[in-house]
């Protein structure tokens, strides 16, 4: 797991890999702070897709040491509202324990707090009876209250964040006056812009809209979501979520054997996570090459409507190329094109107009089909057994552009381009520690993967 998580940390200069630990599985969850193992199931016979769990401040000592060996990652942990019964204010309790060790214990690692996980749909999955906006809003006031008094939020520093219900109703309903941080959960082009009044209000407002969860097919997949064609749409989402002014994404992944996840270890307990034979999903590409898309100073990302629904009627509906333009966030300077081509066979050329640079480098992540699940390569490199990158990684290929330029897209595939010295793509080797080689490196035991993702039944990881 220490190679999985350093790959994207090694790609992302001066920016902490941010993880959300969150979901159903956090949401019916219960903080112990006194509890010796990490974590404890409370239900073995609990529902694959909500499996919850007591877990303790040992949660924290994992998250930190994870941290301390592969290196800078920050952290939003769930806090649960499904778990209300009865007396409000005893039930808050354990909201506030929770939230005040995670600020203890993570200190400037914690980024976020996200109050309740689809809240929206307690009342459709039994949680909750009659619960909707007029009974969240009113706990949020009391727990924001409460998270003041116990020093966890201060003035002027949003932390706290939430929820799934329409971004324009809860803003309206009286949400806009809390310091929150992020508001939103949705999922991609028609899903990410149903909210678009609500996206509006809140920048409007100055509240960063964080697209907190997506991956392929909702509640663990389909056969459809470890194949390479949802690498590149990973890549289209995430993309086009900056593009409409979401402020950051997360990628979801889950406990073990679900099959969008990003990684797996070789088996479902943690006996044998030191062993080669981890299974790595093809999302993870996308976040290897979503990794390299990030600057140090922030990003701007722009459509470039290849397929422009306005000129074709129903273009969108087989488009089967897409390309995007990354701008600095600093000074608004060009520095890279994204070309992703859909076409299970034919390469497709993208042409650089002239003067907007004089030359080009480009990496490929490409894999045989849209259909293929193991033999994709990122820059001529696949993920091996223990999450170590496999083989030369190819140099970049570099144009002269001048006078315009085309780069070739393989069918199918997604190019990632710099524009003449304003970025450069990684290079280098990023393995921690493989059992049994030398030259590699370990400061710490690897830390089971077990333990995140089955407390949270739906980590994910976020790029920004």
């Amino acid at each position: 797991m220490q190679n999985y998580l350093h790959n994207l940390i090694a790609r992302m200069p001066s920016k902490p890999l941010r993880i959300r630990i969150g979901g159903n599985g956090m949401d019916g969850s219960t903080y112990v702070r006194k509890l010796k193992p990490v974590l404890q199931v409370q239900d073995p016979s609990a529902y694959f897709n909500d499996i919850p769990v007591d877990f303790g401040a040992g949660f924290f000592e994992l998250l930190n040491g994870m941290t301390d060996t592969v290196g800078a990652m920050q952290f939003t942990i769930g806090l649960s509202m499904r778990n209300i019964k009865g007396d409000f204010d005893k039930s808050l309790k354990n909201v506030v324990d929770l939230a005040k060790d995670a600020k203890k214990m993570l200190g400037g690692r914690l980024d976020s707090l996200l109050l309740g996980n689809e809240p929206d749909l307690y009342t459709t999955n039994g949680k909750r009876p009659s619960y909707g906006i007029n009974t969240y809003i009113p706990e949020v006031d009391q727990t924001v209250a409460a998270l003041t008094k116990a020093d966890v939020l201060e003035s002027g520093t949003p932390l706290l964040g939430g929820p799934t219900m329409g971004l324009l109703d809860v803003l309206n309903a009286g949400l806009e006056k809390h310091p929150y941080k992020y508001y939103t959960h949705e999922n991609v082009e028609p899903y990410l812009s149903w909210n678009a009044p609500g996206m509006a209000r809140a920048k409007a407002l100055g509240v960063p809209v964080v697209f907190s969860e997506y991956n392929s097919v909702a509640c663990g997949g389909t056969n459809i979501s470890a194949t390479f064609a949802m690498a590149l749409w990973s890549i289209d989402v995430g993309l086009k979520a900056a593009s409409l002014g979401f402020s950051a994404a997360f990628i979801h992944t889950r406990e073990f054997g679900i099959q969008y996840n990003l990684f797996d270890p070789p088996a479902a307990n943690s006996s044998r996570s030191m062993e080669s034979g981890w299974r790595t999903g093809t999302p993870y590409y996308a976040t290897l090459f979503l990794a390299e898309v990030t600057s140090p100073d922030g990003n701007i990302v722009v459509d470039l409507n290849l397929h422009d629904p306005s000129q074709t009627p129903n273009a969108n509906a087989s488009a089967t190329v897409a390309g995007y333009a990354i701008y600095s966030a600093k000074d608004r300077g060009r520095q890279k094109l994204v070309f992703i081509n859909y076409s299970d066979s034919d390469s497709q050329p993208f042409r650089i107009a002239a003067n907007t640079t004089y030359k080009v480098e480009y990496r490929t992540l490409t894999a045989p089909s849209v259909r293929e699940t193991k033999n994709v390569t990122w820059g001529g490199q696949t993920v091996g057994g223990y999450g170590n990158l496999v083989g030369e990684q190819v140099e970049p290929t570099m144009e002269w552009c001048r006078d315009s330029c085309v780069v070739n897209v393989p069918g199918p595939g997604a190019v990632l381009v710099t524009l003449g010295n304003s970025a450069t793509l990684f290079r280098g080797n990023t393995t921690i520690a493989v059992p049994g080689e030398s030259g590699t490196r370990t400061n710490r035991p690897c830390w089971p993967l077990g333990l995140v993702f089955l407390v949270a039944a739906g980590t994910t990881m976020l790029f920004s």
